[in-house]
């Protein structure tokens, strides 16, 4: 009937193929479809290349850069055992000084007998400080001389010590020492002493 009015449109009327509806986008499905059009992308969401997984990488691989051994800044369980094992023996030391203190004091006065107890534990303090917390690899060798060359001095008197205990207290105070050095001497603690401080 209303034929006639076709000539005055600007795009006569034609039979639109039928088009399959597209289907709602899987992230927001409560969206009315004809929003679809608005969409910068047309391709349907289950088409679209889905990114790769990202795959753990082989720590041998060589375009990763790996950290030279030992710039951790984390101090190594063998440098506090060193630490803890020092102090051990000072402590240690203290006690033997202590029981021995009464038969000692008839050969020598009191500042006779401390004096050379705090200068050793100033010194060897002082030197286990620098090699646990400022991480100076040299204080070790120092320490370590210094040590050595109170044990070979210790060992003529160690002879006249008469009680049993006050020696058992010394062999295990030279015992400690041997055994911090061996673990400061270990991989992981030379490694945290040469590395570089941040």
């Amino acid at each position: 009937m209303n034929d006639w009015l076709d000539k005055f449109h600007d795009d006569p009327r034609e039979q639109r193929p039928h088009q399959p509806k597209r289907p709602r986008d899987p992230r927001n499905p409560r969206l009315p479809r004809w929003l679809d059009k608005f969409r910068d992308d047309q391709t349907p969401r289950e088409t679209r290349p889905q990114p790769r997984e990202q795959r753990p990488r082989d720590p041998r691989d060589p375009r990763i850069p790996r950290m030279p051994p030992g710039t951790t800044d984390a101090r190594p369980q063998e440098i506090l055992i060193f630490g803890g094992l020092m102090v051990a023996s000072l402590l240690l030391g203290l006690m033997a000084t202590a029981i021995a203190y009464p038969r000692l004091s008839q050969a020598m006065s009191g500042l006779e007998i401390l004096l050379p107890e705090i200068v050793v534990i100033l010194l060897i303090g002082g030197f286990v400080y620098l090699v646990a917390w400022l991480r100076q690899f040299w204080a070790v060798w120092i320490l370590m001389a210094f040590c050595v060359v109170r044990f070979l001095l210790y060992v003529p008197t160690f002879l006249n010590i008469e009680s049993v205990f006050v020696k058992m207290l010394t062999v295990c105070y030279f015992m400690l020492q041997a055994a911090a050095f061996w673990f400061v001497f270990t991989p992981a603690a030379k490694r945290w002493l040469k590395a570089k401080r941040p």
